[in-house]
């Protein structure tokens, strides 16, 4: 068990106040520091990035990805990354090294694959992780 109390402040203040102003701060910090990097990442106009969570959902798709994919980022937000730009004979491999990414930490070597477009065609391209 746990008990925890309040120390009272040697400056009279609430120093249960400043903790929360500080996390508000540090919070708002963060989401600053977020929406500069994702315009750094909408201003690339020839680099492709796409963002996926652990279960290979796309949650992030700039729009150098709708120029090379063909997906808008509406069409692409949500869906697994092997349903859109993965081609067939790729689709167990990749999953198999996600996982062993996520779980092993075993990194996804970069190199130039073909990836597909909406339409179905091979796309050239070099990918890193």
């Amino acid at each position: 068990m746990l008990n925890m109390s309040k120390a009272p402040s040697t400056d009279g203040s609430d120093s249960h106040d400043a903790g929360r102003q500080e996390v508000e701060l540090v919070r708002r910090q963060y989401l600053e520091s977020e929406q500069r990097f994702r315009a750094l990442l909408e201003s690339l106009p020839k680099v492709a990035v796409q963002g996926y969570d652990r279960d290979r959902r796309v949650i992030y798709w700039n729009e150098s990805s709708t120029r090379l994919y063909g997906y808008t980022a509406k069409e692409a937000l949500g869906q697994l990354l092997e349903d859109l730009i993965i081609p067939d004979v790729m689709r167990d491999g990749v999953i198999l090294a996600h996982g062993a990414w996520i779980k092993q930490g075993i990194e996804i070597p970069a190199g130039e694959l073909e990836l597909k477009h909406k339409t179905g065609e091979r796309v050239p391209v070099f990918s890193q992780h």
